[in-house]
């Protein structure tokens, strides 16, 4: 298993999705699973379930957005986004 964070930044590497850019909103270490949201499509009301083997993890966290999950409080879709999008030119997908 990966050394996943909530928080982390991450790839999808198969399915329709393939390239896009996440955030790890929740984690399913039961059946391999993560819960990711990227503030447009995927909200943080809805996050995308994906299984552990079609993503790739990056070495980009958000304290913020990580903090603020751990203390039950939901991140805004906007401070998702914003991550992703200060973030993108540095992951090499």
């Amino acid at each position: 298993m990966q050394n996943l964070q909530v928080g982390q930044l991450v790839y999808s590497t198969a399915g329709s999705d393939k390239g896009q850019l996440y955030v790890v909103v929740g984690i399913n270490t039961k059946d391999s699973r993560v819960l990711l949201a990227n503030g447009k499509s995927r909200k943080i009301s809805n996050p995308k379930p994906k299984n552990l083997k079609h993503i790739k993890e990056t070495d980009i966290i958000s304290k913020d957005i990580q903090e603020r999950i751990l203390k039950d409080k939901k991140p805004s879709n906007a401070d998702i986004k914003n991550f992703i999008e200060q973030n993108m030119h540095v992951v090499a997908v």
